[in-house]
């Protein structure tokens, strides 16, 4: 494998967050310095039901389980958390890459992403890129979870809508799927 530069880059929406996400944070940590998530703030809508506050609420939450069932060692120091306003969804290039540059003080980084516009976009920018299937995966915690990456908050989001179970191994267990549900269907635009 070649040698990884010192910061990660994932940019994401989590709507919601799933054990996919935290598998790939979880699959950073030693590998990169430090970790940068890039989480994107939309308006309220069917793709995006969840707001900045719920999002980083569960966020918080399924770190802190995570870390204590697996002793995963996520610090301040390795990973942010970082909410972009939504004004960033309209940012050009040049502000897009004044921002990465500025977040990372002109370290080496590499964006992470399964989302092929994403890693076009960031490729046309002149950033490095490299899908989480590329990377040595040392902590599994479902075997489809880093390939399938893009598809699984699509599919919450179908189960929601449709009224059905979310099936286990989706979501950390401390974001509980009734939960999820209510905030679901109180977001929905009406």
């Amino acid at each position: 494998m070649k040698k990884l530069n010192q910061i990660a880059i994932i940019p994401a929406r989590m709507q919601p967050p799933h054990l996919g996400h935290f598998n790939l944070l979880a699959n950073m940590v030693g590998k990169f310095k430090k970790t940068l998530v890039l989480i994107y703030d939309f308006p309220l809508s069917e793709q995006n039901p969840f707001t900045s506050k719920q999002r980083q609420k569960w966020l918080s939450e399924g770190l802190r389980e995570l870390n204590d069932m697996y002793n995963l060692k996520f610090t301040q120091e390795n990973l942010e958390l970082i909410f972009l306003t939504a004004e960033f969804n309209t940012a050009t290039d040049e502000e897009i890459q004044g921002y990465i540059h500025e977040i990372t003080e002109k370290t080496p980084f590499t964006i992470i992403s399964l989302n092929p516009k994403t890693l076009k976009k960031c490729s046309e920018l002149g950033f490095e890129t490299l899908k989480p299937t590329e990377l040595e995966a040392k902590f599994p915690l479902h075997p489809s979870l880093l390939t399938h990456l893009n598809d699984h908050g699509t599919q919450i989001r179908s189960f929601l809508e449709k009224n059905e179970p979310i099936p286990t191994g989706y979501l950390p267990k401390s974001i509980k799927p009734a939960t999820l549900k209510k905030i679901y269907q109180k977001n929905q635009p009406k």
